[in-house]
C-alpha cells in the first residue's frame, strides 16, 4: 500500500555525539500528494530558521547549517512543518544531543619581533658610540 501523504525518508542529525555546529538535513518523498515547497518551515530549538529547500523529481530536501557552537552535551530539537497538495499539514520534531567538548579560553597572543623594520642604531642612547669588535682576539 502506497502512503497518501509525503513522508520524511531521511533526517539528520539524530542521537548523541553530534558536532557543536550541526547541519540539519531532511529528505521528503512525495506519494499520492506532493510537498508544497513554499510552505516548508523549520524550527531549531523552537525558533524559526531559514532553510534551503530544493525539489528534484519526487524528493524535497530541506537543509540548514547552525552557525555558532551549541553547548556541550546539550539536548536540541528541530521541527519540520509543511503542507501537501491534499491540504494536509505535517509537523515532525526530531532531537539530538551535542558531543562533549571543552571550550578553552586562550591568553593574549605573543608576537614575534625581528626588528627588521628598525634602522640600525636607532635604538642607541644619545651619545653612545658602538664599540668595534676586536679584530684579533688572541693578540
Amino acid at each position: 500500500m502506497v502512503p497518501a501523504h509525503p513522508l520524511v525518508v531521511t533526517n539528520s542529525p539524530t542521537g548523541g555525539g553530534v558536532p557543536a555546529e550541526p547541519a540539519v538535513h531532511l529528505a521528503i518523498k512525495d506519494f499520492t500528494t506532493e510537498v508544497k515547497t513554499n510552505t516548508v518551515r523549520l524550527l531549531f530549538d523552537g525558533l524559526p530558521v531559514t532553510p534551503v529547500v530544493a525539489k528534484t523529481d519526487d524528493i524535497t530536501t530541506v537543509d540548514y547549517v547552525r552557525v555558532g557552537a551549541l553547548a556541550p552535551l546539550s539536548a536540541n530539537t528541530y521541527t519540520l512543518i509543511f503542507d501537501d497538495t491534499g491540504a494536509y499539514t505535517t509537523t515532525i520534531t526530531y532531537g539530538f544531543t551535542t558531543a562533549q567538548y571543552r571550550s578553552a579560553v586562550l591568553p593574549a597572543p605573543v608576537y614575534f619581533e625581528t626588528f627588521d623594520t628598525t634602522d640600525e642604531g636607532a635604538c642607541r642612547p644619545a651619545g653612545h658610540k658602538p664599540t668595534p669588535p676586536p679584530w684579533n682576539m688572541w693578540a
